[in-house]
């Protein structure tokens, strides 16, 4: 037997942890140690990557190592597979994570939540992390994918215009209509949005015989999904010195312009161009039609930017459409856990 096949049958048997947080330990293993043939793991039973520290004393001891980060550094080295999984554990609770219990039954929430409390410099940790997550269910064998992951909370991205008439066109570099450049935008969305415990479906608007008949088309394609909410996507144009984000979301009922601040503040934090606040539309005012096609499903409509303004398109072409997905991701994933969760 390996030591990577003793480490999997100990922790399948190991009952300090919840299923979805051994699943999301073990899938941070597999990383961590390329299922235990790093020399870390095959020399010194280290598979999560643990550097010492001065509380891991009586269960690990120090060994100095250089890491794929290429810094030698002070690693813990255990005496026995056992040993590893009691010590990982004790390094998380007595570390910088004291709301790891949060999240024992949400696997993906606890790999963001270790990450963001400094577990891991890598940028891309949480993803790679997820994508073995079904691995290490399928090694601890948790066959009911429902004990490890939360519930997904469906998205419905609307793309704002249609092909036939796409929209407002932005300036260079960004060179595009709204229709195009957001139904890039709204591709990212879909793909990214599992990475917070979120499900996104993409719903073009068609081209009917009235824009009231268009929107109607496509709303009801989001409430036939089941769909938690929407967004809508869009930039806005006007003279060449406005610039901004805004939200607009309807006036007559609050949850909506909690989810319209949430994706706000996120946006204008992850573009850092000009804040101009949640707008509040009326039926009749522009975008009223979408943000009340549905009285039961909060919906909002998202302009990160102005295509008339360059220095706007200039920031929006330096980040990129994704970095738009992950600010209106981040957005909804806040609203979902302070208010519906």
């Amino acid at each position: 037997m390996s030591i990577w096949t003793d480490l999997v049958d100990f922790y399948k048997n190991f009952s300090d942890a919840s299923p979805a947080l051994k699943a999301a330990s073990l899938a941070q293993w597999i990383v961590e140690s390329a299922r235990g043939t790093s020399v870390l793991a095959t020399q010194h039973l280290n598979f999560g990557g643990i550097k010492f520290r001065q509380r891991m004393q009586g269960y690990a001891t120090p060994v100095d190592y250089r890491g794929s980060d290429g810094e030698l550094t002070t690693y813990c080295k255990f005496a026995t597979v056992d040993s590893f999984v009691q010590g990982y554990w004790h390094f998380i609770s007595s570390g910088p994570y004291d709301d790891y219990r949060t999240y024992e039954n949400d696997a993906a929430g606890y790999l963001r939540y270790i990450a963001g409390q400094g577990y891991a410099a890598d940028s891309n940790y949480v993803a790679v992390a997820l994508g073995v997550l079904d691995e290490a269910e399928r090694l601890l064998g948790q066959s009911d994918r429902n004990s490890t992951r939360s519930p997904s909370f469906r998205v419905a991205i609307v793309v704002g215009h249609n092909r036939r008439s796409p929209g407002a066109f932005a300036e260079a570099p960004v060179n595009d209509h709204e229709f195009h450049f957001n139904s890039i935008v709204a591709q990212a969305l879909k793909e990214e949005a599992w990475h917070y415990n979120l499900e996104a479906k993409v719903f073009l608007r068609e081209p009917n015989t009235s824009y009231s008949a268009e929107i109607k088309a496509v709303y009801d394609q989001v409430k036939a999904w089941e769909a938690g909410c929407s967004v809508e996507l869009h930039f806005n144009s006007g003279p060449p010195s406005a610039t901004g984000v805004s939200v607009l979301c309807r006036r007559d009922i609050t949850r909506p312009r909690a989810l319209a601040e949430s994706c706000q503040s996120s946006t204008v934090e992850a573009i850092g161009l000009r804040d101009r606040g949640v707008t509040l539309v009326d039926r009749s005012d522009r975008g009223g039609g979408s943000l009340y096609a549905l009285d039961d499903v909060p919906s909002i409509l998202v302009e990160p930017f102005f295509g008339s303004n360059r220095d706007d398109c200039v920031k929006i072409a330096s980040l990129g459409p994704t970095a738009l997905a992950l600010a209106y991701l981040r957005g909804v994933r806040s609203w979902v856990e302070s208010t519906i969760a």
